[in-house]
């Protein structure tokens, strides 16, 4: 990364909302007991009732995906990223602040991630909803889990902070 906080604020934001999407997914599995999976959180259509961050947020807290904590951390970076997005040029904000808000977002990315691979392993652990375990040998994958990993894959700035 070349210190472009900025796109580095929305992109993890981003992460952060597909990672949430797919921790309600894995968690209303374990609570239903099956391996379902809720359509309005893979896809959004044009036609499509929006569901936003925001929902997301309280989604993923009422189903027990994460706590009071962290929920309020993803509402202070919410705020914090609509300012860098919407309010940058007529606000106090400076690009010193873009750069923590950045971090910020971070670390709240790599604990959602943590959160999820958590949610995964009980669902291995309980024989529960879509996450299997697979032989190391197995090729079936074809390289989708080095992209995946690339996708949401750590970046050495912050590794350096």
């Amino acid at each position: 990364m070349s210190q472009a906080f900025i796109e580095a604020t929305c992109l993890f934001a981003n992460q952060i909302d597909a990672l949430l999407r797919t921790g309600i997914i894995l968690q209303k599995q374990l609570l239903n007991k099956n391996s379902e999976i809720e359509r309005k959180w893979i896809y959004q259509g044009a036609g499509d009732k929006i569901v936003s961050e925001t929902d997301i947020y309280l989604e993923a807290r009422e189903i027990g995906a994460i706590d009071d904590s962290i929920y309020d951390q993803l509402m202070k970076l919410y705020k914090d990223r609509n300012r860098v997005v919407h309010r940058f040029i007529i606000s106090e904000i400076t690009l010193a602040d873009v750069e923590e808000i950045a971090y910020q977002y971070y670390l709240m990315q790599q604990k959602i991630v943590e959160m999820v691979r958590t949610i995964e392993a009980k669902q291995i652990g309980l024989g529960i909803g879509m996450t299997k375990t697979s032989d190391s040998s197995d090729s079936s994958h074809n390289g989708l889990e080095d992209f995946a990993a690339g996708k949401f894959g750590k970046i050495d700035y912050f590794e350096k902070k």
